[in-house]
């Protein structure tokens, strides 16, 4: 016997997943639930010098965030440094770019100054980690001392853009030394912001399993941060199945001794097969839609304040593959089946869907 809900149901899913194969959307290996389990809160975004330059594309930009339902973006950086080369967003620039968040009703949190040295130094020795935190300690806090910018209403406080690995930061020379750096930021970041500052946190491959646990509560004994914790899902070394793991090790951890937390979910897929020790092409293409509702339901699981996606620019964007594909489902699924449109539909799939809200 056939409960008449459930006959409801499955029409209506049918129906949905005629549209979606309408729209190219549905595959054997993507099935459609009617809902997701939850949605992205905000995103990142790696800018570049050009970036800075040209603020024409930040509209279209914020839009699509807005249009996936994101209320927050993290600029990764504002000033950046490799080597000799160096760019940094104007405080005219980031005056604008929080005015264009507003308007859209989005906030920004602003990543502090980066050296990209940083991967060399943590490769190195004791010494040269010291002297690079040392000195980009130096540009943080200026730039946190003359942020002008911290007042406007849709600043939501800064981010720490070098990311803590759980094998780098196992030695305990080096530990110490993060510590301290820590320590200082922290409090720097104190004396103008009352919002704790939040870093990217990921599990290295060549950590032992419990790492990463301990080294967050050494953290967080001496300093007050928001870890934000990659999945992994996207990396191809460690799998996703041991970064799930490690995650969910760690967020167990922070919820037993009650620290805050958030989850950044990876919307790519790693191409290049890049062993760890070897710099190589960062090369990705856009995860499929399946792959991140399972990661959307695992998040759920972890508890954490967000939810975060890495990152809907470019990996949900038509300059990748599969970035089409991956928007389109995720706005069609994040939606009621009984109100959802496909993107860039034709008439016939509108009226599939339409056809999919009428009464069983």
């Amino acid at each position: 016997m056939t409960v008449r809900g459930e006959s409801m149901l499955s029409r209506r899913r049918f129906t949905l997943w005629l549209a979606l194969a309408a729209a190219g959307l549905a595959s054997r290996d993507a099935p459609v639930a009617d809902w997701l389990p939850a949605r992205l809160d905000g995103s990142f975004f790696q800018p570049w010098r050009a970036d800075f330059d040209d603020l024409a594309i930040w509209p279209a930009r914020f839009d699509l965030l807005r249009h996936l339902g994101c209320q927050q973006l993290i600029l990764q950086w504002v000033d950046y440094v490799d080597g000799t080369d160096r760019f940094a967003a104007s405080a005219d620039t980031l005056d604008r770019l929080l005015d264009l968040a507003a308007a859209r009703g989005l906030a920004l949190r602003i990543g502090l100054p980066f050296d990209n040295g940083y991967w060399a130094a943590a490769a190195a020795d004791e010494p040269k980690m010291d002297a690079h935190l040392k000195a980009v300690l130096t540009r943080q806090t200026r730039h946190i001392e003359t942020a002008s910018y911290a007042q406007h209403p849709a600043f939501a406080g800064w981010y720490l853009p070098q990311e803590l690995d759980d094998y780098t930061w196992r030695r305990s020379g080096f530990l110490d030394r993060l510590l301290d750096y820590l320590s200082t930021i922290t409090a720097a970041v104190a004396g103008h912001d009352d919002r704790l500052l939040a870093v990217s946190t990921f599990h290295s491959a060549f950590a032992a399993s419990g790492v990463w646990p301990d080294l967050w509560s050494a953290i967080l004994q001496r300093v007050a941060l928001v870890p934000l914790i990659q999945d992994g899902a996207g990396v191809a070394a460690p799998t996703g199945e041991e970064h799930s793991a490690a995650s969910a090790q760690l967020a167990e951890r922070l919820r037993a001794d009650a620290k805050p937390f958030e989850l950044i979910i990876e919307l790519f897929e790693q191409l290049d097969r890049d062993d760890g020790r070897a710099q190589q092409p960062f090369t990705a293409r856009a995860a499929s839609f399946a792959r991140v509702r399972t990661q959307l339901e695992r998040a759920v699981d972890l508890g954490p304040g967000r939810i975060l996606g890495f990152a809907v620019d470019p990996y949900m964007t038509d300059r990748v593959a599969g970035g089409k594909a991956l928007r389109r489902a995720y706005l069609l699924a994040a939606r009621d089946p009984r109100t959802a449109r496909v993107e860039d539909g034709s008439e016939r799939q509108r009226q599939l869907q339409h056809d999919a809200a009428k009464p069983a």
